[in-house]
């Protein structure tokens, strides 16, 4: 079965690993990391708790286990040989081709992580993960307009999905649409209250479009909420 873990508020798929890139990027908003989705046990039922037949191979589920390990080499050579060798439903191909492009990105290797996305894609066109990978992918290397574009097949997927909200409000902060990225970063508290870095990043939307007190209020409580954050005004 493929399982992804919510957020403390039960709203939000949140990520399960963090992909290591910057905090900041281009003065705005931080972005979230990768989601992952484990592919040694896939059904096509994502809400049963029955154990699917296990149709995988036994470098999926080491590869699975690599992945949750942080080992990058061997978890890309494990899933390569789980694509050739297992007997994989389309859908499960695509979470294990959306793992290994996770891998991918995580090792600097833009074009084949950009690549597996796009297979998993095109094997699964519902499988929202890929098009949020995707879209934070193009985020990071300044893509802003394709991370708006996938960010939002995202959302029309999962309407839920606190972490597309943010990160594409991010996107339309980098391009100082930030009417637009208020507006996304407003949904993505709603949806997933008390969020401290959302309310940053909010705030530095208001301060960056000259609503020095809507920014103010937001850091201030950014900083209520996780004062590690150590939230400072952003420079208008």
């Amino acid at each position: 079965m493929l399982r992804r873990r919510k957020d403390g508020s039960g709203n939000d798929r949140s990520p399960s690993r963090r992909a290591g890139i910057g905090q900041v990027l281009a003065g705005s908003a931080a972005i979230l990391g990768f989601l992952v989705v484990f592919s040694a046990s896939a059904s096509a039922s994502e809400e049963s708790n029955t154990p699917a037949p296990n149709l995988a191979s036994q470098s999926c589920t080491k590869a699975d286990k690599a992945l949750a390990e942080g080992k990058s080499q061997p978890a890309i050579r494990l899933y390569t040989q789980c694509l050739e060798t297992a007997n994989l439903t389309p859908e499960q191909r695509a979470t294990v081709l959306t793992n290994r492009g996770n891998v991918y990105f995580r090792e600097g290797e833009q074009e084949s992580a950009t690549a597996d996305f796009d297979k998993a894609i095109e094997l699964n066109p519902d499988l929202t993960i890929a098009y949020y990978n995707r879209g934070l992918a193009a985020f990071v290397i300044g893509r802003y307009e394709d991370a708006i574009a996938d960010s939002s097949a995202a959302i029309r997927l999962d309407p839920t999905m606190a972490a597309a909200f943010y990160n594409r409000g991010a996107a339309y902060a980098n391009m100082k649409e930030y009417p637009k990225a208020i507006a996304d970063l407003t949904e993505a508290i709603r949806l997933r209250p008390n969020w401290a870095l959302a309310y940053s990043a909010r705030g530095d939307a208001y301060l960056r479009s000259g609503d020095a007190e809507n920014g103010s209020r937001d850091h201030a409580e950014a900083a209520r909420l996780e004062p590690s954050l150590g939230v400072k005004p952003a420079q208008q």
